[in-house]
């Protein structure tokens, strides 16, 4: 058992995996309604912005004919909007591109979403998130303030959310940065703080805890602690061993991670990861939240697919939380970015969507990198399937080839959606699939890159 300290708290959407959701194309033909009208053909215009809602503009926008090959080119222009004029066809492969100069990297997104009815759409791109360390900086904080323990922590660590410190080796008094997401919706300020003991019996399990609930704060100020709170047991179980599992709770806005176990990222002194065997008791520090939920992931060791399941558990923690993960099992996968890609899906669940990935990281110079990153949305079956990537102009084309791009496959199911035709419907129809599914599902290839 192990819990997490050097870790952001998750965000309460079912799977880092629904994010990609925000790449759908979303608005314009559907007008509102819970049920728009069949797609028909007619005029064509693709608006990128991004999650802020400002245009991105001169990126490219490419129609493709039914055999992949490029019809039309166009870039987007101060508004954001590329017009591509009248089209015959009532569904289209549309590819779209743009680049993000980011502190670390430069960041080269192609998206090809397969099959999107015709019509006035508008593109929500992705953020890029570079995992940089957190700033300490009181420059960049909205402001500061001290928490001060008093007690002896005897070589336990105590790890402090939403902003993050630690108290470990003899610390008494830690300073806080607080920026705008630590703030709840009401401007005032919760402190979590989670004692855990690392020893021979023991891999930071929580073995006590304290809150400061609904803090008015200002900058400088000191707040005492007192560790006193006992911990909330909570079982854990599911038909495999997870490789990964993690608790959280969302209170006024602001995310808490109450539990965290990962084979592959290191949480403990010896730099080692955890698994969660199929039947566990969690203890939990038992935070006044708004919502609850929990992402788990196992991995099929045969065949390399890791297979998840995120859900919402509502405004109160269970005292038992029984995991459902899926079949889904990838096998035979084949092929690269010059030929046909190919792969079997062995599975007995539904599915609503299909995403191939394509990615490669370069190293330009110390300091900077080069990242390319080609996905492809697009309905999914069991069984076998191929897929040849469509055409791309020449500058495009440079981005990708001569790279050794990975591939990697993911299908996911939602709660509340009966397949990719009515994913489409609802996100072209103004409704967020997202924040509307109360259990999400996946299935990854490969679980572990080389």
């Amino acid at each position: 058992m192990t819990g997490h300290s050097n870790r952001r708290p998750s965000s309460l959407a079912p799977l880092a995996l629904l994010l990609l959701l925000s790449l759908l194309l979303v608005g314009g033909c559907g007008g509102g309604s819970d049920s728009p009208a069949p797609p028909e053909p007619g005029r064509l215009a693709v608006t990128l912005v991004d999650v802020e809602g400002q245009p991105v503009v001169d990126a490219w926008v490419i129609l493709h004919d039914e055999e992949g090959a490029i019809e039309r080119t166009e870039r987007t222009d101060r508004s954001g909007q590329a017009d591509l004029g009248e089209v015959e066809r009532s569904r289209v492969t549309l590819t779209y591109a743009y680049l993000i100069e980011g502190e670390t990297a430069l960041f080269r997104e192609i998206r090809t979403a397969v099959d999107v009815p015709v019509g006035d759409l508008r593109v929500i791109v992705d953020e890029i998130d570079e995992d940089l360390p957190p700033s300490l900086s009181d420059d960049e904080g909205l402001f500061s303030v001290t928490i001060v323990l008093s007690e002896d922590l005897s070589g336990d660590v105590v790890d402090l959310q939403p902003a993050y410190g630690v108290f470990a080796g003899g610390i008494t008094s830690v300073d806080l940065f607080l920026l705008p997401e630590h703030l709840q919706s009401d401007d005032r300020f919760t402190l979590l703080a989670q004692r855990k003991s690392y020893g021979e019996e023991t891999t930071g399990e929580l073995v006590a805890w304290a809150v400061l609930y609904d803090q008015d704060v200002r900058s400088g100020d000191v707040l005492p602690l007192s560790l006193d709170r006992e911990p909330r047991q909570v079982a854990v179980a599911c038909s495999d061993d997870l490789a990964e599992f993690d608790l959280s709770a969302r209170r006024k806005g602001v995310d808490y991670t109450l539990f965290f176990a990962s084979e592959e990222e290191p949480a403990d002194p010896d730099g080692s990861g955890r698994s969660l065997p199929q039947a566990e008791t969690l203890a939990v520090a038992d935070l006044e939240a708004d919502s609850y939920a929990y992402e788990a992931k196992a991995i099929r060791e045969g065949s390399q697919t890791a297979v998840s399941e995120s859900r919402r558990l509502g405004e109160a923690l269970p005292d038992r939380i029984d995991v459902t993960l899926p079949d889904y099992d990838f096998v035979a996968v084949s092929g690269d970015a010059e030929g046909p890609l190919s792969w079997t899906l062995e599975t007995e669940e539904d599915l609503d969507l299909l995403l191939l990935s394509l990615r490669a990281r370069e190293t330009v110079e110390e300091g900077r990198d080069v990242c390319t990153e080609w996905v492809v949305f697009m309905e999914g079956h069991e069984g076998t399937m191929s897929f040849s990537l469509p055409a791309l102009p020449d500058v495009l084309l440079g981005w990708v080839e001569d790279q050794v791009l990975r591939v990697s496959l993911t299908v996911l199911d939602m709660e509340g959606i009966d397949g990719y035709d009515e994913l489409l419907e609802k996100a072209f129809g103004g409704s967020d699939p997202d924040a509307e599914a109360l259990w999400a599902r996946s299935g990854e290839w490969p679980a572990r890159e080389d």
